[in-house]
């Protein structure tokens, strides 16, 4: 159903594409296909997968996709999957910038920028495209139903600002059938809004640590919870809880007021003293 929508499509989209780029000249957006899994090679990450395109229209019957580092979202429950082992059968839904270089090998080669997996049965729907200030996209395939409670997220599905003109993936399940449909989103992920990872830490007066930063290189997993708007940090059988909103630690049932914990694009900041709390917890430090 989704494919017959994005085919019937396809006659607005030249208009529409022409339209925004005369309103903004320099904007790129992202070309969409759906396919099939049909080989995996290599492992972690260095894995490739053998696609059959199932879009009549695409040039390209079947091509190798490079999957390292590239973020996969589950259709079925519209969250992020952290090393998905791709597996032959899969049906994905991928995004690939207009202007993304592509290998012309046989078969071709090209590094996507965003992978869906369960396309056919999810519960959820995607476009992944350059959306100006209004919400539509200038590949003209979604326009988002914006509102002043829309919130964007990051990967990690930690607050980032405003919807402004940008490269989004926009998830949702509502949608008109107007041409482009428009979209009442579940969640909106800003693609370039990424942890800062060059930093372990930052001083305004108190020390501050990079979380994900910090525990991920020690081993740590991290888990984000955004209904909840909680972290949870385990370390083999212990874990602690962040709730961000109300900035509290919770660490063998005592609940600590984290005062200097904060959001700092998209990356939580956390005062050195708690980490160190955590630390000596979760890692007998």
């Amino acid at each position: 159903m989704k494919r017959l929508i994005a085919i019937a499509m396809a006659f607005v989209l030249t208009m529409g594409t022409i339209s925004f780029a005369k309103e903004n000249k320099e904007a790129v957006g992202y070309e969409r296909a759906f396919g099939k899994v049909t080989e995996v090679l290599g492992e972690k990450e260095e894995t490739e997968i053998l696609v059959q395109n199932e879009d009549q229209e695409k040039s390209m019957e079947e091509l190798y996709l490079y999957t390292a580092k590239v973020p996969v979202l589950d259709l079925k429950t519209g969250k992020f999957v952290e090393n998905y082992k791709f597996k032959k059968g899969d049906m994905i839904e991928y995004f690939y910038k207009k202007d993304a270089p592509i290998m012309l090998s046989m078969p071709a080669k090209l590094n996507p920028d965003f992978i869906a997996i369960n396309a056919e049965d999810g519960e959820c729907s995607i476009d992944v495209d350059h959306f100006n200030a209004k919400g539509h996209g200038v590949s003209n395939r979604v326009e988002i139903n914006l509102s002043d409670d829309t919130k964007v997220v990051n990967q990690n599905g930690e607050e980032v600002g405003k919807f402004k003109e940008g490269d989004y993936a926009v998830i949702y399940k509502i949608a008109t059938r107007s041409l482009p449909p428009i979209a009442t989103p579940e969640k909106i992920i800003a693609l370039d809004a990424k942890v800062n990872e060059s930093k372990d830490s930052m001083d305004d007066g108190d020390k501050n640590i990079y979380l994900r930063k910090h525990y991920e290189e020690l081993g740590a997993k991290i888990e984000w919870n955004g209904e909840t708007r909680t972290i949870k940090i385990s370390s083999k059988d212990k874990s602690v809880e962040i709730d961000v909103k109300r900035k509290e630690l919770t660490i063998e049932e005592r609940v600590l007021k984290m005062e200097g914990f904060k959001i700092y694009e998209g990356s939580s900041l956390v005062p050195e003293q708690f980490i160190n709390r955590i630390d000596n917890y979760l890692l007998n430090k």
